[in-house]
């Protein structure tokens, strides 16, 4: 994702949730109509934001099956390739050792057919663990597994042949790394920011469609604004952004706006 691409997709972002707000803030119906009471109400939009989260949580698994190859999230993807062929890079000398090793092993016939074998099959194992791990998506937990299980061959190969004791530590550090590094991705902070952007478009989506208004429902009182002659439903824009917040958001704010109602009764009642 280039500079330009990037200012590109932020400019187009804020138009979008700024269309997305005038639309359903000047959207001339009136709140809550249809539930018929303001718990029925709360417990609604309590799911809805559920449902945004749960939405957006498939929205990434989408992603990282796809490797991240989409834009505009291409440049996780072209990490992921160059530390693959990092990876590769130091392996080469492990593999190329070992073999070599085998090889002059077998001429000397210090080791037997059956041996050889054996040490071959486990570099093929090796080097398919390794290429297991270089076609995992981000965040896939089998990573871990598969360097352990590529750690363990290195490990017996390394018991078996001590001259290849440094270039097998080598190898070990290095599948290790790469397999923490697809196990768990970096929370980047354009992640953050699409995932906050995804949910409130569709908060307000939902709350613009549907006229839901929190803070009305726990007030019962009027949310809205005159401008330019026509009602600014703004109780319905906050709860639409509340709501793509996520879920503990929502739970939050409704229940700081419940007990703020309630101070309020007590106050107005000691008066």
């Amino acid at each position: 994702m280039t500079q330009d691409q990037t200012r590109r997709f932020f400019l187009w972002a804020a138009i979008l949730l700024i269309v997305e707000i005038i639309a359903a803030g000047f959207y001339q119906a009136g709140p809550n109509k249809g539930l018929s009471s303001a718990g029925e109400i709360l417990t609604f939009i309590a799911l809805a934001a559920v449902g945004i989260e749960r939405l957006i949580e498939g929205f990434w698994t989408f992603i990282g099956l796809t490797k991240g190859t989409l834009w505009p999230f291409s440049a996780f993807s072209q990490q992921i390739t160059s530390l693959s062929n990092d990876l590769n890079k130091t392996l080469e000398p492990f593999y190329n050792e070992l073999e070599q090793t085998l090889q002059e092993a077998k001429a000397g016939s210090t080791i037997t057919a059956q041996e050889f074998e054996s040490a071959t099959r486990q570099l093929d194992h090796l080097k398919t663990s390794v290429q297991q791990i270089t076609t995992l998506a981000p965040g896939n937990q089998q990573a871990t597994a598969l360097a352990s299980a590529a750690s363990q061959i290195i490990t017996e190969i390394q018991k078996s042949y001590p001259t290849l004791q440094t270039l097998g530590t080598f190898a070990n550090e290095a599948i290790g790394g790469f397999a923490n590094f697809v196990a768990t991705p970096p929370d980047n902070l354009g992640r953050r920011f699409i995932s906050l952007f995804v949910g409130t478009l569709l908060g307000l989506l939902i709350t613009g469609l549907l006229r839901l208004d929190l803070v009305q429902a726990i007030f019962q009182s009027p949310t809205f604004g005159n401008a330019f002659g026509l009602q600014f439903y703004w109780g319905i824009i906050f709860t639409g952004i509340v709501m793509g917040l996520g879920s503990n958001p929502t739970h939050e704010v409704i229940r700081v706006l419940q007990e703020y109602k309630k101070t309020l009764k007590v106050q107005n009642t000691a008066s």
